[in-house]
């Protein structure tokens, strides 16, 4: 079976950045060290999320794959 989820928020990308600030921060990082590695995750998140889209996955079941969509 094929179930698509569609997410329906845009500030889910937020969300998951104040996760990546978290395990930063848990990673001992601090300073510079911090602020780079920091923006490195976020352009790279963001180039995928530009304008704030939606985003629609299809689950495998029986597979167990995941695949996005796209519109």
């Amino acid at each position: 079976m094929k179930v698509r989820v569609t997410m329906k928020s845009p500030d889910s990308v937020d969300y998951a950045m104040e996760d990546v600030d978290n395990r930063l921060h848990l990673l001992g990082l601090s300073g510079d060290e911090f602020d780079e590695e920091f923006e490195h995750v976020q352009n790279t998140v963001r180039e995928w999320f530009k304008y704030g889209e939606y985003l629609t996955v299809e689950i495998d079941t029986e597979t167990g794959e995941a695949t996005v969509i796209h519109p």
